[in-house]
């Protein structure tokens, strides 16, 4: 299955080289939808074949060189005179160049007209069209030849089927000649005997049909082969107009369009209303823009009897180097009386307005105001206007929109027609795609409009067998695109229905099935994904994927043997996958064979330096291991890369205290409570540093019970760990009654919890409250 350009810049599973790749060629195709060239206004070329070891560069002399952006050259002797003209198709105007050639073939130093034959080959064991075949045209020599011992000079010619990029020149075969005579005329038929054809005359189109061995002239019907007389004439002058005005021949769903109220700058959408809405974007520093809205403010009874309802919206204020504001709107709205409804378009709203231009046309101009779209009552795009709206048109325009498709696509387009099926397609793949990047939820919208529309077409049509597996196949790829979206938006539910619908177009398609299976991993339904898995693994035993995923849900099901096979397997197939080293690592460490899972650790973080998850569980198993130091250096590392990570901030504070770091462990602590507001944790651990680490500089009994409390009462007194650092926090302020009380209740908390290591703990702790001490605690305790 093919996969767009968004899917695989977004796969996890792309090379990364190749990701960069696609990244760079889709924001090099939005260029060139903007108007950017591929040429750079580097001008045409023509070279010269000079008959010897090079070309001579010709370009300015022969008139050829335009600085257009060319794509297409197609060469074919246009007006029947025996030399080739030329059409140059280009993608920047002029689109389409017809070049006559109009250069005299004349022999050099004598009054002679130059020589030329052109032939047409027409097969008959062959292709009809002889695509393939070799023209050779001997040449009889002249003295010059004879002086320079060319014997009989040969010119070869091959038949082509499209030859060049975007363009097919004439199947006519034209040779010219200039003052030579033709001995012979060959002709290698594809798949057959050279053929020599007899009577071939000079300066005319012949035909050379297969097996005959003889030229036949050809004439154009009802005439000799003589040249065609062309008649030149003035191309109509293209007049310019205010504005742009696109009415497009059927409505598309808009994305959702954010605005703020005027007054208050409350958000607001654009939703579907009882009338057509013209949305209109305008800024107070804008001439045209004034002098529009005071057009509409004109037109405001007309409009209104006419059914059509106007929303303007400014940009004041989003440009500081215009140096307005929306103040500057509400005053020039109020100082013309403006009659309709009006607000301040946000930065998403135009940005997504830019999107859809991407989406509808080839060509995108930079967004400028005055600009205007025409919304129906069901809040879809029907036109869009650059420039001034003309009222007229407008008005016009609304009532098109209200006739039914076949209707209004008569009126749109340049000629009326019969439709062969009245129901058409928006093109929401390209709304798709230029929406994946920053709007997934429009990616989505668009995805199931255009999912909704191809499961009506499959039950409503009877197509034929090939068409209708092609249009399932597409919709397999777009449920899979919907699930792995819904997948990335934390909505596993949602992902396993579209991604179940996609195995049910694709059942046989490895990766669908995979997916489908990661979705249950997700969603914690383990035996499901198992079974998925291997069927996915059945279909393609070699990807490296599948064989994690399904080791992934083999340890979550308490398998860990199973597990282990399946992420040794995927290993041996992608030996440097981070993600597989990772979790084998932390299989590895919950079942005892530790040293190995740091292996592990450190090829996960060797794959992916950055790799988060993985070393915050080699810094915890560093800990663990009691190489406090080592970790401590992780958790420092993890600090610095990710300042605003709470729990880095909590284990970092925790271990600091450990090894004797008393002033790092306070500022940790506090900066993991300041970003863990709800947990006790923090604040927890920070009393114990407060009130029993004997060091002047950090020591706060009066804090550290404060924290104390805190904790306690968010975990209403019932959390042994919690109680024993009150308990700490009532000695240190010498209130020791409360302190002995306090981890009676710990010690009998942890008892019932089967904590018997931490019931030990605060007995100790109590023997020292009994004798009215405070709890001092060293490094490592």
């Amino acid at each position: 299955m093919s996969q767009s350009p968004s899917e695989l810049a977004d796969s996890d599973l792309v090379d990364p080289q190749l990701k960069r790749y696609i990244t760079g060629w889709r924001a090099t195709l939005r260029e060139v939808q903007r108007g950017a060239s591929w040429s750079g206004r580097e001008k045409h070329c023509v070279f010269l074949n000079t008959a010897g070891p090079r070309f001579a560069d010709c370009s300015a002399v022969t008139g050829l060189n335009f600085p257009d952006d060319g794509r297409g050259l197609a060469m074919v002797d246009w007006d029947h005179d025996g030399d080739l003209d030329m059409w140059i198709y280009n993608r920047t105007s002029p689109r389409l160049r017809f070049m006559l050639n109009q250069v005299r073939g004349e022999v050099p130093g004598e009054d002679e007209q130059a020589n030329y034959v052109a032939f047409r080959l027409r097969g008959t064991t062959c292709n009809r069209d002889a695509i393939g075949a070799r023209v050779e045209v001997v040449l009889q020599s002249d003295d010059e030849n004879r002086k320079s011992k060319i014997e009989n000079p040969k010119l070869i010619r091959t038949l082509a089927a499209g030859d060049g990029f975007l363009s097919q020149s004439s199947k006519w075969i034209q040779f010219g000649l200039g003052r030579l005579a033709v001995e012979s005329v060959v002709v290698r038929w594809p798949g057959g005997e050279p053929e020599t054809f007899e009577g071939v005359v000079l300066n005319r189109h012949q035909v050379l049909v297969q097996g005959t061995g003889r030229a036949t002239p050809w004439f154009r019907p009802g005439r000799e082969s003589t040249p065609v007389q062309l008649r030149s004439s003035r191309q109509p002058e293209f007049t310019s107009t205010p504005g742009k005005a696109v009415l497009l021949p059927e409505s598309v769903p808009a994305p959702s369009l954010p605005w703020l109220s005027m007054e208050d700058e409350t958000r607001r959408l654009i939703k579907p209303a009882a009338k057509p809405l013209l949305l209109n974007v305008w800024a107070s520093w804008c001439g045209p823009c004034i002098r529009e809205l005071r057009d509409f403010t004109a037109h405001a009874d007309q409009l209104r009897t006419m059914g059509i309802d106007v929303l303007a919206l400014s940009i004041d204020g989003l440009d500081p180097a215009k140096g307005t504001t929306a103040t500057d709107a509400r005053q020039l709205l109020k100082h013309i009386q403006f009659p309709f409804d009006a607000g301040m378009a946000t930065p998403e709203l135009l940005d997504k307005l830019q999107l859809v231009e991407e989406w509808l046309f080839v060509t995108v101009q930079p967004f400028g105001v005055p600009m205007s779209y025409l919304m129906t009552e069901d809040g879809s795009l029907a036109a869009v206007y650059r420039g001034p709206v003309d009222i007229e048109q407008l008005i016009e325009h609304a009532g098109i929109v209200r006739m039914d498709l076949e209707q209004r696509m008569d009126h749109v387009l340049p000629f009326p027609g019969t439709w062969h099926q009245r129901e058409s397609v928006a093109g929401f793949q390209k709304a798709i795609e230029v929406f994946h990047e920053r709007y997934p939820e429009e990616m989505l919208r668009y995805q199931y409009l255009e999912i909704d529309h191809w499961e009506r077409q499959l039950a409503e049509y009877r197509y034929p067998p090939r068409i209708r597996k092609q249009i399932e196949a597409q919709q397999a790829n777009s449920y899979h695109r919907a699930g792995v979206v819904l997948l990335k938006q934390d909505k596993p539910e949602d992902a396993i229905q579209k991604l179940q619908r996609a195995v049910d177009y694709r059942p046989h398609q490895a990766k669908i099935v995979g997916d489908l299976g990661m979705a249950h991993n997700v969603a914690g339904q383990y035996a499901e994904a198992i079974g998925i898995l291997r069927r996915a693994i059945e279909l393609d035993p070699d990807l490296h994927e599948f064989h994690h995923n399904l080791g992934v849900a083999l340890r979550q099901n308490q398998r860990p043997q199973e597990a282990h096979d399946q992420f040794q397997r995927a290993l041996e197939i992608d030996p440097d996958s981070p993600h597989t080293h990772h979790v084998m690592a932390k299989l590895l460490f919950a079942h005892g064979h530790k040293e190995q899972a740091m292996t592990h650790y450190r090829r996960a973080l060797a794959a992916k330096e950055d790799f988060f998850e993985a070393r915050f569980g080699f810094a915890q198993a560093l800990v663990s291991l009691a190489r406090l130091k080592e970790g401590v250096e992780q958790f420092r590392v993890l600090a610095k890369a990710a300042p605003d990570a709470p729990q880095v901030h909590f284990h970092l504070g925790a271990n600091l205290s450990e090894i004797g770091e008393i002033d790092g462990s306070v500022e940790h602590l506090e900066r993991a409570a300041e970003l863990m507001p709800d947990s006790y944790l923090p604040i927890n651990a920070l009393s114990l540093v407060l009130t029993s680490y004997p060091d002047e500089k950090v020591h706060d009994p009066a804090r550290g019970l404060q924290l104390a409390l805190r904790a306690a009462e968010r975990t209403d007194f019932k959390d042994p760990a919690v109680l024993m650092t009150l308990a700490a926090a009532h000695a240190a302020n010498h209130d020791f009654d409360r302190a002995k009380r306090t981890a009676r209740s710990g010690i009998d908390l942890a008892n019932e919890a089967g904590i018997r290591s931490l019931a030990d703990f605060i007995s100790n702790h109590l023997s020292e409250y009994e004798k009215n001490r405070a709890l001092h605690l060293k490094p490592g305790q």
